[in-house]
């Protein structure tokens, strides 16, 4: 039995290591997808602010300037680990809209919902928002301070 407590002591503190590498690439993957989405509208105006209308969403011209701004700003935010909680709300936000308006099918079912285009942009947003930047972030560094060098 000792073996077995030592061996799962060995597995959590080893996997806990894990949590900050995994939280980083994801911040890094999935902020990267938002911030070129978010770029992309911002570069193709026009063409997202007609998609919008087609949509119906209201207000097509300022809805369509503030979700690119969310997107690409958002994505820089979790690239860097900055204010990331915080940028993960309106990433929610801008996800759970995408499902409603340019997606509905996605809620006629588990698979629908599992692979619709937002799902893991959403996904990914709520396990930062759930779980935080990890410690390989400018979060943790301003909560932490910077490491300090030890004098021989």
């Amino acid at each position: 039995m000792k073996f077995l407590q030592r061996f799962y002591d060995w597995l959590f503190g080893w996997t806990t290591g894990l949590q900050s590498v995994l939280l980083f690439t994801i911040r890094i993957v999935w902020g990267t997808q938002f911030f070129l989405s978010g770029f992309g509208k911002l570069n193709t105006l026009t063409d997202t602010t007609l998609y919008f209308h087609s949509l119906g969403i209201n207000e097509p011209d300022v809805m369509s300037l503030t979700v690119a701004l969310i997107e690409s700003i958002g994505g820089l935010f979790l690239i860097f680990g900055f204010l990331t909680r915080l940028a993960c709300v309106p990433l929610i936000t801008v996800m759970l809209s995408a499902l409603l308006f340019a997606h509905p099918e996605a809620f006629k079912g588990y698979e629908a919902f599992t692979t619709a285009a937002p799902f893991l942009l959403l996904y990914s947003a709520l396990v930062v928002l759930a779980f935080g930047p990890g410690s390989l972030s400018l979060d943790a560094l301003i909560r932490d301070g910077a490491p300090v060098p030890k004098k021989a």
